[in-house]
C-alpha cells in the first residue's frame, strides 16, 4: 500500500447526497461553515459558487467540493438581487433530517427553488471525515477543490458517475440509496486522484514532498513502520542519501523537518488506534514508537490540544450524535 492509498483508507469517510435541487432563477441558497465538506455536481444548466474570497463558475458536468466546509453562497448566474435562503431551511421545508454521522437517509429529495426562470439541476451532498483536520491528506486540498468536465484531464468518469447517481435516483430501486452512497464515494477518490494528476506542480509541503525520490520514499519508510525508532541517518540511509542532504530537501520541500513530520504521523496513527475502540492507551502508544504512556500523552496533547482519552470520547460521541446543524 502506497502512501496515497494509506491516507485514502484512513480517511474514514462518509458519504450522503441530500437532494438533487432543481433551481430556476433567479436563486441564492446560502450555506454557512460545517464540520464536514459540502459538495455540488451540475447535471445541467450553470451555477455559481461563492466564498469569502472567489467566485467560481460551473457548468454542466463539473464537480465543486469544499474540504475545509467554509461558508459559501450557491446561486444563479442572473442572480444577484436574490435573497439568500439558507439551505437548512430549504432542507427543513423539505423533510430531511440533519445529519449526523453514521445515519443514512432512507431517501434523496427532488427540491425545487427558485423564480421560476431559467432551470439547473443540481446534486447537493456532503462527505464527512473521522476527523478531518487531523489526516495530511485532507489538510494539504486547497479550501475549494474544483473538476470541470469540459478542460481537466481525461476524466470520463465524472460524467459516468454523477449519471449514474442521477439514475438511481430517478428510477427508486431496492437498494438505490446505498449504491448512491457508495457511487458517492467513488467521487470524491476520483477528483482526489484528478487533484493529484494535475494540480501537483502547484502545491507546496507534504504533497510536494511525497512525489520527490528521496523525500517520498523516507515519507513512505515513517508511514509503513511508525513504531521504528527513527532518526535522520536512518532516514538518509533508506533514501540513499548523507544526513545534511536529506535533512534540507525534507524540510525544503515538505515546510517541516522529518522527524516533526513523523510525530505528526505518529499520532494521526494513534488517533485512528484511540478510535477503533480495541485499544487501550499503553497498546497505542507502544504501536506509535512510544515506550513510555506518559510521554505519548504528552506527544498527543501537543498535537490534538487534548488528552488522548479525552478525545477519543469526544470523537466518539461525534460519531454518535452530531449532527450536521450548518447545512
Amino acid at each position: 500500500m502506497d502512501v496515497i492509498d494509506q491516507l485514502l483508507a484512513d480517511l474514514r469517510q462518509e458519504s450522503c447526497v441530500f437532494c438533487q435541487l432543481e433551481a430556476t432563477e433567479p436563486w441564492r441558497i446560502q450555506k454557512s461553515a460545517s464540520s464536514v465538506a459540502p459538495f455540488y455536481v451540475v447535471l445541467s444548466g450553470k451555477a455559481q459558487i461563492g466564498t469569502a474570497n472567489n467566485l467560481y463558475d460551473l457548468y454542466e458536468g463539473d464537480f465543486l467540493v469544499l474540504p475545509s466546509g467554509e461558508p459559501h453562497d450557491l446561486t444563479g448566474f442572473d442572480s444577484a438581487r436574490a435573497p439568500a435562503v439558507p439551505l437548512l431551511r430549504l432542507l427543513d421545508q423539505a423533510g430531511i433530517e440533519p445529519y449526523r454521522r453514521g445515519m443514512r437517509y432512507r431517501r434523496t429529495v427532488h427540491l425545487q427553488h427558485g423564480g421560476g426562470g431559467s432551470q439547473s439541476v443540481i446534486l447537493v451532498g456532503i462527505f464527512s471525515f473521522g476527523d478531518p483536520y487531523r489526516n495530511p491528506l485532507l489538510t494539504a486540498l486547497p479550501p475549494v477543490l474544483v473538476v470541470r468536465c469540459g478542460t481537466d484531464c481525461n476524466i470520463p468518469w465524472l460524467r459516468t458517475i454523477p449519471n449514474a447517481i442521477a439514475e438511481e435516483l430517478a428510477e427508486g430501486q431496492p437498494g438505490s440509496n446505498l449504491v448512491v452512497t457508495k457511487l458517492t464515494d467513488l467521487l470524491f477518490m476520483q477528483a482526489l486522484r484528478t487533484y493529484l494528476a494535475t494540480d501537483l506542480h502547484n502545491s507546496v509541503g507534504w504533497m510536494r514532498g511525497i512525489m520527490d525520490p528521496l523525500v517520498g520514499r523516507a515519507i513512505g519508510c515513517m508511514h509503513a513502520a511508525p513504531e521504528r525508532r527513527w532518526t535522520l541517518q536512518m532516514l538518509a540511509e533508506e533514501v540513499g542519501c548523507s544526513r545534511a542532504v536529506f535533512a534540507q530537501r525534507f524540510s525544503t520541500l515538505v515546510g517541516q523537518g522529518a522527524l516533526s513530520y513523523l510525530t505528526a504521523w505518529r499520532m494521526h496513527v494513534a488517533a485512528g488506534l484511540l478510535l477503533d475502540g480495541t485499544n487501550n492507551i499503553g497498546t497505542v502508544s507502544g504501536r506509535v514508537g512510544y515506550r513510555s504512556d506518559a510521554a505519548f500523552s504528552i506527544a498527543f496533547k501537543r498535537w490534538s490540544g487534548i488528552p488522548p482519552s479525552q478525545y477519543r470520547a469526544e470523537m466518539l460521541r461525534a460519531s454518535t450524535g452530531e449532527h450536521f446543524d450548518n447545512t
